[in-house]
């Protein structure tokens, strides 16, 4: 029997390196008089915040006409956005329909509470939706046309999918997401309830609407998002310029109390924190010391302590409460399912597994090592 394995999907790194950060800050600074280059473009459209520079030019000064260039990079997120939006109005009608509440978060949100029509671009939607409607949700995208893809999703280490689904030449993405993180780190104190419960109805054109966070919960998931996923890492410029936009336009007073409430007052302050440094947006002075002190108990700040992956499986284990989860965290991290190995691995054969696995042990034990090495130096 022959094993045929679907077309992988492509994605890009989150992730940039420290001097290219640095650059974009200055470059979205200094270019807001002099028409950037093509590779001061690149950098810029690297870090997302091409969209932001185009704005920025838009309001100084009318008469003054946008560089092509920054033009039809702006036009492209413009597009983008407006498809990948009717993809979110289509599927959070359909599950309205189907009795499924759910939330549409990050990219897609933002995009309509912080920044002007294509300011900022996002490559896909995601949706929070109870777990408890995750298969229906999933029948009710395919149903629409949607290509789902392989992953790790129903153990303990995934907990949503992609799908996609091409219009002409362009492609349209939903990531569907029944927990707020892959990481039980942080779904311990950001639970899909505790999001519902901070939602707001939210226009998104077309006479349509989408429940959302509010102000306050979504600059804490964006400073969680942040902690998670890339606490080791250089961001992206733009999921900075989120933070100190989402500052900015929030009560301080009940955003300090939410980060406290689900224990997230730490990752808050490294948020807000980083945001400052880079972010080209004044946000006055930050309460800083004192989310940094309340997050001195709070689990959730052990993300920032460092010590590479094996002290985010230690935490991420310590955050599970059922033996049974532990040990389901501890086989899919060992032993990924064959599908999510033969889409990350390109395999053609189920022959290939064996010398996949070895290699992705090979290079889980180089990770560790690095880890270990950058703590030592610390």
């Amino acid at each position: 029997m022959s094993w045929c394995i679907p077309p992988p999907f492509i994605l890009g790194s989150s992730t940039v390196s420290k001097s290219a950060i640095d650059t974009a800050a200055s470059h979205l600074v200094s270019l807001r008089e002099t028409a950037p280059t093509n590779e001061d473009l690149a950098v810029l459209d690297q870090h997302g915040v091409a969209g932001v520079l185009a704005q920025a030019w838009m309001t100084k000064d009318a008469s003054i006409p946008l560089p092509q260039a920054l033009k039809t990079l702006r036009t492209n997120a413009a597009l983008q956005h407006s498809l990948q939006m009717n993809a979110a109005r289509s599927a959070v009608r359909l599950f309205r329909s189907a009795g499924i509440d759910s939330i549409v978060f990050k990219g897609g949100a933002l995009s309509h509470q912080i920044y002007a029509a294509g300011e900022r671009p996002h490559c896909d939607i995601d949706i929070l939706i109870s777990e408890s409607h995750r298969h229906r949700a999933i029948d009710l995208i395919k149903g629409q046309g949607f290509e789902q893809n392989l992953s790790l999703a129903g153990g303990e280490l995934m907990h949503q999918l992609l799908f996609r689904r091409w219009v002409g030449e362009a492609v349209l993405r939903i990531d569907l997401h029944w927990r707020f993180s892959n990481r039980p780190v942080l779904n311990q104190s950001i639970t899909v309830d505790r999001v519902f419960a901070q939602s707001v109805e939210l226009a998104v054109g077309n006479n349509a609407t989408v429940r959302a966070p509010s102000i306050e919960a979504g600059l804490l998931l964006a400073c969680a998002h942040l902690a998670g996923h890339h606490h080791d890492e250089t961001p992206r410029l733009i999921w900075l310029i989120d933070i100190a936009r989402l500052w900015n336009a929030g009560n301080h007073h009940k955003i300090q109390l939410l980060a406290s409430e689900w224990g997230v007052s730490g990752l808050l302050a490294h948020g807000l924190e980083l945001a400052q440094r880079y972010a080209p947006e004044e946000m006055g002075e930050l309460p800083l010391a004192e989310l940094k002190e309340a997050g001195i108990k709070q689990q959730a700040s052990r993300l920032l302590s460092g010590g590479g992956p094996l002290h985010d499986i230690v935490l991420d284990l310590s955050a599970l409460p059922e033996l049974s989860r532990k040990f389901r965290y501890l086989a899919d991290t060992a032993l990924p399912s064959s599908a999510y190995m033969a889409q990350r691995y390109d395999l053609k054969s189920r022959w290939q597994l064996p010398a996949a696995h070895i290699r992705r042990w090979c290079s889980g034990a180089v990770k560790l090592l690095a880890g270990r090495r950058r703590n030592a130096n610390h």
